[in-house]
């Protein structure tokens, strides 16, 4: 290749700032035919408007053994979009055709490989003012985004930040969710205890479906990821089914106060039975017997700062004899009174600017079809009318377990399908921006198991 006579820069008074062999017509370069890398139009765009801006920094490199280009490719594109008529050219000496092909492949997969520190490119970005954000290469979305970030230590993977990343599918299948449920099941959580016969077979029959032989029916993880994320640091947490001792338990040893009702007095015995065992120095979970359509009557002056619970799913199993308890309803309508009822109790007793969650699944009526009811939107319009909007939701995964073995034959039978998952609703009494600033910054760290804390 024979470089035209040099000049000091290209046309259209685009400086050029880099250090290089010739300036070289651009007519005369030649893509390399085996660049794998392909260059869209959005970056030839975004490099035009730079190299227009900033002038030339970095010259198109060619080999000298086979006059082809190896790096630089979407450069001279740019060049091209620009109207250059000459583009800066570093000739280099390439002893072989692997040693070309290699560089061609290496120069954008090296670039690739940077992970940016997002907390220093913050600084820089308000450093350097009212820039186009362009010519950094993002987009203003994406611009705003890195800032806002900042505030919270981007430096930090979500999942270092938050626990787990803030999204709404929580899989309790990940490495992670398991080995931090050992931690918490290494507490000896006996949730089964305290029931009747029926209930602890279906404590067992959970157990083998989920896989969790041995631990509790209520994950303490999930139960630990409402409270850091929903609660006030030494909060008070309402529970109106309380049920067995995960729940209140976990809220003790994060340091934040419990009260729940459940109508068992057995379960309640139990469950104080399990936290004097377990519980050294945090406050003490309390639970009173009772129906928590007399709540507010119940807890007396007391007022929570957040509501988290898992009530029965209608009818799917009976937990007592008692004609208040809502899984012993002879009707629909009758369900739906009661728990409307306890759902505005709690909502009462929550303080304003507060969130509360439930964890909840659907049930099947007991007919030949096995409809759905339709717990779900009836929960969402129990929250709406006490006083309490619907604000997030999430699924909860748990293990496919047996349904792998029969889900064959139900599907093929009848289309139902099997169903892994729980819904995790999640509704606010207030304003949502206050009680975000209630809670505070998330602190996510060791279990107090992980820390040291007493397992006996």
């Amino acid at each position: 290749m024979k470089p035209p006579p040099k000049r000091k820069r290209p046309p259209n008074g685009i400086k050029v700032h880099c250090a290089h062999d010739e300036m070289v017509d651009i007519s005369a370069l030649k893509p390399h035919p085996k660049n794998p890398n392909k260059h869209p139009i959005k970056q030839i765009d975004l490099l035009a408007k730079i190299i227009k801006h900033q002038g030339w920094r970095s010259p198109i490199v060619v080999s000298s053994r086979s006059n082809l280009i190896v790096a630089g490719h979407a450069r001279l594109e740019a060049a091209k979009q620009l109207k250059l008529a000459v583009v800066p050219v570093n000739f280099q000496e390439f002893l072989s055709n692997e040693d070309e092909i290699s560089h061609l492949i290496a120069d954008n997969r090296i670039a690739e490989l940077a992970e940016a520190d997002n907390d220093l490119l913050a600084m820089l970005i308000r450093e350097i003012g009212n820039v186009d954000p362009s010519l950094l290469g993002f987009t203003d979305l994406e611009v705003r985004e890195i800032l806002f970030q900042s505030t919270y230590d981007p430096r930090k993977k979500l999942s270092e930040r938050f626990g787990l990343s803030p999204f709404t599918v929580f899989d309790s299948r990940t490495s992670w969710w398991k080995e931090r449920k050992e931690s918490w099941d290494a507490y000896g959580f006996e949730s089964e205890l305290g029931r009747d016969d029926n209930l602890q077979k279906f404590s067992e029959f959970l157990k083998s479906r989920t896989q969790n032989k041995g631990s509790s029916v209520f994950d303490p993880v999930l139960c630990e990821l409402a409270y850091r994320w929903m609660c006030p640091k030494g909060g008070t947490v309402f529970d109106p089914f309380a049920g067995g001792s995960v729940r209140g338990i976990v809220a003790s040893l994060l340091g934040l106060n419990y009260v729940g009702i459940d109508l068992r007095k057995g379960q309640c015995d139990e469950n104080r039975k399990q936290a004097e065992r377990i519980i050294k120095d945090t406050p003490v979970p309390i639970w009173h017997c009772g129906s928590s359509e007399d709540a507010v009557d119940i807890v007396g002056d007391f007022r929570a700062d957040f509501v988290w619970s898992c009530p029965g799913y209608v009818d799917r199993e009976r937990y007592s004899d008692d004609p208040r308890d809502t899984s012993n309803q002879k009707s629909w309508g009758e369900f739906q009174a009661i728990y409307r009822r306890i759902i505005k109790c709690a909502v009462d007793i929550l303080r304003e600017d507060r969130f509360c969650g439930f964890m909840i699944g659907e049930a099947r009526k007991p007919t030949k079809m096995g409809e759905y009811w339709g717990l779900l939107p009836e929960t969402i319009l129990a929250f709406e009318e006490a006083g309490a909007r619907f604000y997030n939701d999430a699924i909860y995964i748990t293990s496919l377990a047996t349904w792998s073995m029969t889900i064959t034959k139900i599907f093929s039978g009848s289309r139902k399908l099997g169903k892994i998952h729980q819904n995790v609703l999640f509704f606010v009494k207030g304003d949502a921006k206050k009680a975000t600033k209630e809670i505070g910054a998330v602190e996510f760290g060791d279990t107090p198991g992980q820390l040291g804390l007493k397992c006996d």
